[in-house]
């Protein structure tokens, strides 16, 4: 059994009252920083806006499985979750399950998958057809941090990896797993891998 310790970037709810608020906790620099990639994506006259996921259209919930199928793509490969899945996320999680839509003149371009509960937002998919600057950060990560300020949540967990969601006010959150490897071999090099990685997660999280 092989343990593997990481870490994920979560955002934490301070009694924020807007997301202005929020990036008034920010120094000058950063705060300029993030307003300009926000209004990139004004600028290029792209709207978004949150469903439902008892509310979503079957022509909505479609786009949303090509945007996800696009994101795989884009790395020479083929999404394994189906169509059918993700109607029956609509259909068992109702109001837990929302997407975030991005549209330019009126045709969605973009969009995110998203979980809730009564504390927390959770980030999963994401996908475009069309590359836009900022795109990816506003989708992502500035329309959830919107939300869950809006609806009183206390946390955003995105997902994993991207160390790039520091400099947007996630926080580093320490994760780990439990492996159970049979080669004894190859147990002994991941074991080796994990204790390094460990000792470098350490350094990078005090």
């Amino acid at each position: 059994m092989r343990s593997s310790n990481g870490l994920q970037y979560h955002w934490f709810n301070r009694g924020y009252q807007d997301f202005d608020h929020y990036l008034s906790h920010f120094n000058s620099r950063k705060r300029k920083n993030l307003r300009k990639e926000r209004q990139k994506v004004t600028q290029q006259g792209i709207v978004h806006r949150w469903v439902k996921g008892s509310e979503v259209s079957k022509e909505e919930l479609e786009h949303f499985w090509i945007f996800y199928q696009m994101t795989h793509l884009k790395r020479g490969r083929r999404g394994y979750l189906t169509r059918s899945f993700f109607e029956q996320l609509t259909q068992s999680l109702g109001d837990q399950l929302l997407f975030c839509f991005a549209c330019h003149q009126d045709t969605m371009v973009a969009g995110s998958l998203f979980f809730k509960d009564s504390q927390t937002l959770y980030g999963r998919y994401w996908g475009s057809t069309k590359e836009y600057d900022s795109l990816h950060f506003e989708t992502c990560y500035y329309q959830g941090i919107e939300y869950a300020i809006k609806e009183g949540l206390q946390r955003f967990d995105p997902g994993a990896q991207g160390e790039h969601k520091i400099a947007r006010g996630f926080e580093p959150i320490p994760t780990w797993s439990v492996h159970h490897i049979e080669d004894l071999g190859f147990a002994q090099a991941v074991k080796s891998f994990v204790e390094e990685e460990a000792t470098q997660l350490k350094r990078f999280s005090t």
